[in-house]
Order: structure tokens, then C-alpha cells, then sequence
């Protein structure tokens, strides 16, 4: 049951709202791979605590198959706050 006056989120919604935002910065992220290069090399080593990250080619077989990752952990981790939410809101 959910406290009166509390909103429940509907963990599709929730879901795909989050998978369009990660899918959005993802496209962003891979357009600056063109136009940074290793600059975004070195930015995504500052954001992944410095792991060792390779370079891979660019190419649109490439950016699909990253994109379609992202949006499905966009979607899975939206659903799971929708979730996570309504469960502690009761």
C-alpha cells in the first residue's frame, strides 16, 4: 500500500525515461570520440579511476552494439529505482 499523498512510479516508464537519457549521452559521448579523440581517452580514464581502456575503432557496427548495451542497462536500472521507490515509500 502507498502512503496517501506519495507518487508511485511505474518502473516501465521509469525504465525507458532513463534508457533515452543514458542512450542520448551515449550517442554524445561517442560524437566526441570524433571530435576529441584522445582527449575523451583520457576523460574516460579520469571516470573509470583510471583503468586501462583501448581504443576501438569507430564504427557504426560498434556504436549500435554500445548503444543497445546502454539502453538496456538504462532500462534495467530505472526499472529497479521505480522499484526500489515504491517498495520504500510504503
Amino acid at each position: 500500500m502507498v502512503k496517501e499523498g506519495t507518487m508511485k512510479l511505474d518502473g516501465n516508464a521509469a525504465g525507458k525515461a532513463l534508457a533515452a537519457a543514458i542512450g542520448a549521452l551515449y550517442v554524445v559521448c561517442y560524437a566526441g570520440f570524433y571530435v576529441f579523440g584522445d582527449g575523451m581517452m583520457k576523460l574516460g580514464k579520469y571516470l573509470f579511476h583510471g583503468v586501462a581502456l583501448e581504443t576501438q575503432p569507430l564504427s557504426l557496427a560498434n556504436a549500435a552494439i554500445g548503444l543497445v548495451a546502454w539502453l538496456a542497462v538504462g532500462f534495467a536500472a530505472g526499472y529497479a529505482f521505480a522499484w526500489l521507490y515504491n517498495r520504500f515509500s510504503k
